[in-house]
């Protein structure tokens, strides 16, 4: 039998690789399409949604008065105490933490980046809802990139950990991937990171729960 020595086959190697990278490449794809499906960001949800649309509901901020300022403080320098946030009070505080991160458009034209919105909390049940509106730069291309968690604290071992039941980055589904998701958030967080205040708080609170419409948090 002759063989021909200037034709090479791929081989089995080869076949797998290739196979392994468009698998690979559909699946970035698909996550890349998932993560850029548009968000509609509402007050309230529609009496009747829209099948397959993924919707961010804002918690609203009216009404939080300045009482949150004075429980804020308690909780700042570490009186033992009982108080309880609500959804309004939760928007004001970030609002008034927060800073919005402003970049030049010039330096927008030559990069890529994510610019991190300002937390927005909403109460559901017993549960917390929070998310960012943030945007999404390509060479001077912007778009809005949802990321929204809905779920409730659990005590670990350094403290209290916010455990989300479901969290979207846009349409992305991160609570099917829980490593995926905590990527995202350790990337996606407010340029002021979580103020001494809270860290303290998740670190040496008794309780830390959502009841009856409010985040409930106490000091030892």
């Amino acid at each position: 039998m002759a063989i021909n020595l200037d034709r090479k086959s791929p081989g089995i190697v080869g076949i797998l690789f290739g196979a392994s990278l468009s698998v690979a490449l559909g699946v970035l794809l698909g996550l890349i399409n998932l993560v850029a499906q548009p968000v509609e960001v509402v007050n309230a949800l529609p009496k009747e949604p829209v099948e397959g649309r993924i919707y961010f509901v804002k918690g609203g901020s009216s009404g939080a008065g300045r009482a949150w300022e004075l429980k804020a403080e308690g909780l700042a320098e570490g009186r033992g105490a009982e108080v309880g946030f609500s959804e309004a009070e939760l928007n004001a505080w970030s609002g008034a933490t927060f800073e919005e991160v402003k970049v030049e458009p010039a330096e927008k034209q030559n990069t890529v980046m994510v610019i991190a919105g300002t937390p927005n909390f909403r109460i559901v049940d017993r549960e917390l809802q929070v998310g960012t509106i943030n945007q999404l730069v390509f060479f001077g291309f912007e778009a809005p990139l949802v990321l929204q968690a809905r779920g409730a604290f659990v005590r670990g071992g350094a403290g209290w950990d916010f455990k989300p039941s479901e969290a979207y980055l846009g349409g992305l589904p991160l609570h099917l991937a829980p490593a995926l998701a905590d990527l995202v958030r350790e990337r996606l967080t407010p340029a002021a990171s979580a103020p001494t205040a809270v860290a303290k708080v998740l670190a040496s609170a008794d309780k830390l729960e959502i009841a009856e419409g409010e985040l409930v948090v106490r000091l030892p």
